[in-house]
């Protein structure tokens, strides 16, 4: 009697919950659908723990993730993110160039009691000065221009600059010297006819030009003496 209610009980749990084949195999069919050499505690394979065939490519390896650089302007300490100085600014170098012009309103005046001529340069003229450079150089005294090659150049104290150079088609002693402060300029044209300077303020580039043979003339040999009054000597006595 208990052995029928048992199988009739059993019967009644198989048609509620069927189980499909793959449910009820034995642990011998599981074992045969294992791959060989996998035991049945094994993972199934992923593409994170396949092995490459015999012969076959390596597959990729793990991907390593890299620092970005590090922008300009974040704070970072490499100095390849610093920011590259301004250039500075210059005149462009000209190979030959009119230093002065003569003032043709009102070109005469005086500089302390000698005749001179008004002349006017740009400033940055001085300023583009370089060897090997030509200028010319109006005289009205001589009713032309003088034309120099700047051949040489050297620095004196206080950053002043001197350039100098022969005149062309001149004299082989016909030169020219200039000299380059920060606030004033010197030009001193030596020629057969004479020799002239001029005086250049290279702010504003208002300038005066004189002949030294002007200068030469205006000094008055003893004019710094002092007169001496005579003194009259007495005549000896006749005994």
């Amino acid at each position: 009697m208990i052995m029928t209610l048992l199988a009739t009980a059993g019967g009644l749990a198989w048609l509620i919950y069927p189980q499909t084949q793959s449910e009820v195999a034995s642990p011998e069919a599981q074992a045969q659908t294992q791959p060989k050499g996998q035991s049945a505690s094994t993972p199934p394979p992923t593409p994170g723990n396949m092995k490459p065939a015999p012969g076959s490519a390596p597959g990729p390896g793990p991907v390593v993730a890299t620092p970005s650089p590090v922008p300009a302007g974040s704070g970072g300490n490499s100095s390849a993110n610093m920011p590259l100085p301004e250039p500075i600014q210059r005149a462009p170098r000209q190979p030959r160039a009119e230093l002065w012009q003569v003032d043709t309103k009102d070109p005469s005046t005086e500089v302390n009691g000698i005749p001179a001529t008004r002349i006017s340069i740009a400033p940055q003229l001085l300023d583009a000065m370089h060897v090997g450079q030509e200028v010319t150089l109006p005289i009205p005294a001589l009713n032309r221009s003088v034309t120099a090659k700047i051949t040489s150049t050297h620095n004196q104290l206080d950053n002043v600059e001197v350039f100098k150079g022969p005149v062309t088609d001149g004299h082989p002693k016909d030169n020219v010297i200039i000299t380059r402060g920060q606030t004033s300029t010197y030009v001193v044209v030596a020629t057969r006819e004479g020799t002239y300077s001029a005086t250049i303020d290279n702010r504003t580039g208002n300038a005066t030009l004189t002949d030294e043979g002007d200068i030469t003339e205006g000094i008055h040999p003893g004019d710094d003496s002092i007169s001496v009054p005579g003194i009259e000597m007495p005549t000896p006595e006749s005994s």
